[in-house]
């Protein structure tokens, strides 16, 4: 089941897997700062921003995609990454599903019974013998999202995985990345644009601000009140919790309910 709490969820990770140095990147017309920070066994770490602000491009740094100016690019680590934009090559377009899945983690992989489960748990089972370019886009993402958990990997960096699923499916993959990252005490980052969806998931966020297209600054990993509270009032919109089921809403703009919220600084469930 998925389940929202009725208030903000605390940070207890306990255990340091790294730190992670500041980035610095100058493009033609854009630049970026990353603050340095630091990751826990077990955590998720949502990345918040609006578009063209720099997210993508600070974890194609950390996975050495794109050299930074200046910072250290995650070394020494099996990275498993799924990038934001889902391309398939030539050859895999007209591969089956299986075949896919076992080029990429391998043969026999997609048998064992923890991979079966999670498979099934995705939806993709009944996707096994249809060709990868008949997928629709939330099929394809599923299928992305699969490989980047089944392969071997001591932390994991997705880019967007809630692009093209609907809701159920998007709860569905908060539920299986946090017991991913619980069980096996990975850490994980998820760039992502669902408030809900990070609000599911993550432990803590950074949160990305500036002037899109231009120039972009990333604050250290940071409570996620404090983060969602940050990055909702640079948004100037107001959320606040169904008092029935706990599930993130937005108040209306001017509503009584966001007009309090904006009085006590309180964007985030206030």
């Amino acid at each position: 089941a998925i389940t929202f709490g009725q208030s903000t969820k605390a940070f207890k990770k306990s255990k340091l897997f790294m730190e992670f140095s500041s980035f610095e990147k100058k493009f033609d017309k854009f630049s970026l700062k990353i603050d340095a920070g630091d990751i826990y066994k077990g955590e998720i770490i949502g990345i918040l921003g609006p578009n063209a602000i720099g997210k993508t491009t600070f974890i194609r740094m950390l996975v050495g995609e794109i050299k930074p100016d200046k910072g250290k690019v995650l070394e020494n680590l099996q990275l498993s990454y799924k990038p934001q934009r889902l391309i398939l090559s030539k050859d895999e377009e007209n591969m089956f599903v299986s075949d896919y899945l076992s080029s990429k983690i391998g043969r026999g992989a997609i048998t064992k019974t923890e991979n079966k489960h999670m498979i099934r748990f995705l939806g993709i089972e009944k996707l096994l013998e249809r060709e990868m370019i008949s997928l629709s886009g939330g099929e394809l993402q599923s299928v992305m999202i699969s490989c980047a958990l089944l392969q071997k990997h001591d932390i994991l960096l997705l880019d967007e995985p809630s692009a093209f699923l609907d809701v159920e499916q998007r709860l569905r993959v908060a539920k299986l990345l946090h017991n991913h990252a619980e069980n096996k005490e990975i850490p994980v980052f998820v760039v992502d644009h669902d408030l809900q969806f990070v609000d599911v998931l993550a432990d803590r966020v950074m949160v990305f601000s500036g002037e899109r297209g231009i120039k972009g600054h990333a604050i250290a990993p940071c409570p996620l009140h404090d983060g969602m509270n940050k990055f909702l009032k640079e948004v100037n919109v107001t959320f606040r919790r169904d008092p029935q089921t706990g599930r993130p809403r937005a108040n209306k703009p001017d509503s009584q309910k966001d007009q309090e919220q904006r009085e006590k600084g309180e964007y985030y469930y206030g």
